[in-house]
């Protein structure tokens, strides 16, 4: 079975912990984005199902957020938009 994952691009810009985080595309393009949208970011690192990257959020933030998937979806559907990140895919054996 093939699990679609995804590669951060860019990189990120953080003054101290109270600014808001900046991302940055490979064109130089800045983009003001959320803390939960730079946490997913950070994690996407082409070998984390984006599953495995909310349930990363979920223990960092000690949150059981029913639709905390679908918001997850949406931003990575955003970032790609800006090409902050981009796709890949891992085949998963089925045990």
């Amino acid at each position: 079975m093939e699990v679609l994952m995804f590669i951060k691009r860019g990189s990120i810009q953080r003054q101290s912990n109270d600014t808001t985080p900046i991302l940055i595309n490979p064109q130089g393009k800045r983009y003001e984005v959320s803390f939960l949208a730079a946490f997913i970011w950070d994690h996407l690192d082409g070998r984390s199902p984006l599953q495995e990257v909310v349930t990363e959020v979920q223990k960092a933030a000690r949150i059981e957020k029913p639709g905390l998937y679908k918001v997850a979806e949406n931003i990575v559907s955003d970032l790609k938009k800006v090409d902050l990140i981009t796709e890949t895919s891992s085949e998963m054996s089925q045990r």
